[in-house]
């Protein structure tokens, strides 16, 4: 499989990355939990994405604290809108009242580490 880079944007791997720190929120208890937030995240970023938007996009999952409900995931500088814009238009998780919310984006993973042990 051949990919054109030629519509301008940077090879996804030599873009800076972003890391977004986000929450699980709702009256339903209990949430859900890691492995069911992520498959909804992946399904929901696949639909709205695309198979090469979410190439480019580059997204990794790293870290979940199933105590807190939070979580952070890593992005390309150049799809965090597009990956925030579909973050907000999620609906319900799995049927129940559970939703996703972004708290903070930084270059850095320590300052998301530091703030979610703070928040």
């Amino acid at each position: 499989m051949i990919i054109d880079f030629s519509d301008g944007m940077a090879k996804p791997y030599l873009q800076k990355k972003r890391y977004v720190l986000f929450t699980l929120y709702g009256p339903d208890k209990p949430l859900v939990g890691a492995s069911e937030a992520w498959k909804f995240f992946d399904t929901r970023c696949m639909a709205f994405l695309g198979i090469v938007g979410l190439s480019r996009a580059r997204l990794k999952k790293l870290d979940f604290d199933e105590q807190a409900k939070k979580g952070i995931f890593r992005v390309t500088n150049s799809s965090q809108k597009k990956l925030c814009g579909c973050i907000a238009l999620f609906g319900p998780i799995q049927g129940r009242q559970a939703r996703i919310r972004l708290l903070k984006t930084s270059g850095t993973i320590k300052t998301l580490r530091e703030i979610a042990r703070v928040v």
